[in-house]
C-alpha cells in the first residue's frame, strides 16, 4: 500500500494532471507486476511452520479442512470475519481511492498533494502495525483491538471533518492519524488468528476470514461511500458507516477469549483426520 501510493505521487509529481488522468495512472498497476514476481519469490523460499512439520511427522493434518473449519468452528469464523472488517473498511477509505477521489473531485485539491499525504498516512500505518503487534504481544491481543477500535471510532468523524477544510497541513493531521489508529487493530491481527484456530484447520481458518473480511467488508468501502456521499451530499454518513463497521469489529473483539501466548501446537497424543479431531492446548494446558 506504501508502495503503491508512492509510485502514484511520483508519477502525478512528473506529469501535467491532464497526462496523469489521460494515461499516467496506468503506470502503477502495470509496475504492480514486479510486486508478483516478488512475491512468488519470497514464497517458494518460506519454510513450513514448525507447527504443521510436527503436524505432517505425528500425521496429524486434515484431509478436509475446510469442512471441519465450517461444520466445526463456524462461530470462529464468524467472529474472526467481523474482527477483520472494521479495520478493512477504513483501511479502504486510505488506500482504495475514495479520500483521493473526493478531495480531488469533490474539494478540488491537487491529486499529487492528496498522494503525497497518503503517502504519509500509510507510512504512519505500517509503523503503528509494527508497534500494535509488538504491544500486543505484552498486554494481549484482545486489549490492543479494543484499545485500536475505541481510538479509530474517536477519530471517524474527525476524520472528513479536517480533510473538508481543503487546509493541506490539517488533511496530513486527519490522515496520519487515521493511518496511525488502524495499525492498532491490524498489528495483532495475524497472532490473533493464529491463537484463534486449531493447528489442523489454522491455515483454512486464517485464510478465509481474513477474505471474507476483505471482500464483504473493504471490497465495496469505496463504492458504497461514494454511494452515500452521492445520496446525502455529506460525508458524516461516511462517517456513521465506517462507525457501523469499526463498531461491529469492538463487539466481535469483546466476544473472544485473549488466547496470547496460547500454545499453536497439537496436544500430544492426538490423532489427526483419521482417527477423530484435535484442539490445541490452551492456555489452561500452558
Amino acid at each position: 500500500m506504501l508502495l503503491a501510493s508512492a509510485v502514484s505521487a511520483i508519477i502525478a509529481a512528473v506529469l501535467s494532471p491532464e497526462q496523469f488522468m489521460a494515461w499516467g495512472w496506468r503506470i502503477p498497476f502495470l509496475l504492480s507486476f514486479v510486486l508478483i514476481l516478488i512475491g512468488y519469490y519470497i514464497r517458494q523460499r518460506v519454510e513450513e511452520s514448525p507447527v504443521f512439520e510436527e503436524m505432517a511427522r505425528t500425521k496429524q493434518t486434515e484431509s478436509a479442512p475446510l469442512s471441519t473449519l465450517f461444520s466445526k468452528h463456524p462461530k470462529k469464523v464468524i467472529q474472526a470475519t467481523l474482527v477483520f472488517m472494521g479495520n478493512n473498511t477504513a483501511g479502504y477509505m486510505l488506500t482504495g481511492g475514495f479520500i483521493l477521489g473526493y478531495a480531488t473531485n469533490k474539494l478540488e485539491l491537487q491529486a499529487g498533494d492528496i498522494l503525497n499525504i497518503i503517502t504519509i498516512g500509510s507510512l504512519a500505518w505500517l509503523i503503528s502495525t509494527w508497534i500494535g503487534g509488538v504491544v500486543s504481544d505484552r498486554i494481549g491481543r484482545k486489549k490492543m483491538f479494543i484499545i485500536g477500535w475505541v481510538l479509530l471510532l474517536a477519530w471517524l468523524f474527525p476524520l472528513f471533518l479536517l480533510i473538508e477544510t481543503r487546509n493541506l497541513a490539517w488533511v496530513t493531521v486527519s490522515l496520519v492519524v487515521f493511518g496511525a489508529f488502524m495499525g492498532f487493530s491490524y498489528g495483532p491481527l495475524p497472532a490473533l488468528y493464529a491463537e484463534l484456530f486449531p493447528a489442523r484447520i489454522r491455515l483454512s481458518g486464517s485464510s478465509i476470514s481474513y477474505a471474507l473480511g476483505s471482500v464483504i467488508g473493504g471490497a465495496f468501502a469505496p463504492t458504497i461511500a461514494a454511494a452515500l456521499v452521492g445520496q446525502f451530499n455529506t460525508t458524516v454518513a461516511v462517517s456513521t458507516y465506517l462507525f457501523i463497521w469499526v463498531g461491529a469489529s469492538l463487539i466481535a473483539t469483546l466476544t473472544l477469549k485473549d488466547r496470547t501466548g496460547a500454545d499453536l501446537y497439537p496436544q500430544e497424543g492426538a490423532t489427526g483426520a483419521s482417527g477423530g479431531h484435535t484442539e490445541e492446548a490452551g492456555p489452561e494446558h500452558l
